[in-house]
């Protein structure tokens, strides 16, 4: 303490000329610094700096909308998965009658279809490859049984066209699948 100036009461120095006194700034808060050197900052009468909410809130907002955005997009991916899961489910015998199966079951009986499926096909292939050798009378009394409508389908939809006529096999039975 003894090494610090000793200072002058105010009223001591009204009394001094004022050339003599020291030059003293008014006991206001310092100016602003410049708008554009802190464009995230607003400055308020009082003069000291308060964060803008603009930019966080935009920050905030551009990220919000992100998350919209992002949502409405795997909403759309996913109404577009149980779109193409149900159009399986109609395609399937089992599945068709049922009601409230579960994705992995139904996806399950796609499976079981699609290789009973190919397994038909097998048989077909098979009973084409015994009757290539045979006469080919069979096969055409087989197609003249088909109603007239019917014939054009015939060949359009099927692997190799079918040569005889013969009791279709069966599905696999599905065991019913426990709603939990």
């Amino acid at each position: 303490m003894s090494s610090s100036p000793k200072r002058k009461s105010p009223t001591s120095s009204m009394s001094e000329p004022a050339s003599k006194r020291p030059h003293i700034s008014p006991p206001l808060a310092p100016l602003p610094p410049p708008l554009m050197q802190y464009p995230s900052v607003v400055y308020y009468p009082p003069y000291y700096p308060i964060p803008s909410p603009t930019p966080a809130s935009s920050a905030d907002e551009r990220e919000r909308a992100r998350k919209v955005s992002h949502s409405a997009i795997e909403r759309r991916r996913r109404e577009r998965i149980n779109d193409k899961i149900h159009q399986l489910k109609q395609l399937i015998p089992y599945c068709a009658e049922q009601e409230n199966l579960h994705k992995m079951s139904i996806l399950q009986s796609a499976i079981d279809y699609i290789a009973y499926l190919k397994d038909v096909v097998k048989s077909i292939d098979d009973d084409d490859a015994l009757l290539h050798g045979a006469d080919h009378v069979k096969i055409k009394v087989a197609k003249s049984m088909l109603p007239k409508e019917v014939e054009p389908f015939t060949t359009q939809f099927s692997v190799k066209q079918v040569n005889t006529i013969k009791p279709p096999l069966t599905p696999p039975q599905e065991s019913k699948p426990t709603n939990k």
